[in-house]
């Protein structure tokens, strides 16, 4: 249905299309008010039905404050975005939710937003600039498939790793030869090279409550399971 794609569109910087700088949209470019306040649900990374990472979505959020906003994602419990009348020169102003708070950017919804606003036949071309808290990315849909461009990435090794491996339960021994890490390209996430994928398969969720004590970015925790290409026997948490 929609797939994450950075390797499109410049980073960092103020998105370009076909070679100039996309004029930004006003309120009389989004066509019709049909789908004003109007809350969808695209289901991004679907792979059959039933799956997916599911993304409330209103393509019209004109109407809508910052509370308004927030309620809406409390009331869907998901991360959700919110589509804006451009600024800052971007054909768009995105916004994203989760029931607590505002987010910088979340890659998932912004896929599948762009992803029904070529559905419902609302996007003026087929690349597009996006103003996001983030910064500015590009968007793009071609044959039905969409891809967004990320801020630039920034990564700072942690330099004392002892209150990770204690929240987790784990020993230094448990490690690759590689640093824990709190990277982002909007919300922090902090990265544990673990030697093995039993090593993170033996993690108890009971020792995984420790997690709201560790918040390097001051927002909500999570855990994500990585394994690397051409070391399918280690993992990253």
């Amino acid at each position: 249905m929609a797939r994450w794609d950075a390797s499109c569109g410049p980073l960092g910087r103020a998105a370009k299309c076909g070679g100039r700088q996309a004029p930004a949209m006003t309120s009389e470019d989004i066509p019709d008010r049909r789908h004003a306040g109007q809350v969808f649900t695209v289901n991004v990374f679907r792979n059959g039905p039933g799956g997916g990472n599911p993304a409330p979505i209103v393509v019209d959020a004109r109407e809508l404050d910052s509370e308004a906003m927030r309620r809406i994602a409390a009331r869907h419990g998901h991360e959700s975005a919110f589509v804006l009348p451009g600024r800052d020169g971007c054909d768009y102003h995105f916004r994203f939710f989760v029931p607590n708070h505002e987010m910088e950017m979340c890659g998932h919804a912004a896929l599948g937003t762009i992803w029904l606003l070529d559905q419902l036949g609302q996007l003026p071309r087929s690349t597009v600039s996006i103003a996001t808290l983030s910064g500015p990315v590009q968007a793009r849909v071609s044959g039905g498939q969409a891809s967004v461009s990320q801020p630039k990435g920034r990564g700072k090794k942690v330099e004392d790793s002892s209150a990770v491996l204690d929240v987790l339960g784990l020993h230094p021994s448990d490690l690759l030869h590689l640093p824990v890490l709190n990277a982002a390209t909007s919300r922090v996430k902090t990265l544990v090279p673990l030697r093995a994928v039993e090593i993170l398969d033996d993690l108890r969720p009971a020792r995984l409550l420790g997690l709201l004590a560790y918040r390097p970015s001051g927002r909500q925790p999570g855990l994500y399971r990585r394994q690397q290409p051409h070391q399918p026997s280690a993992a990253f948490l």
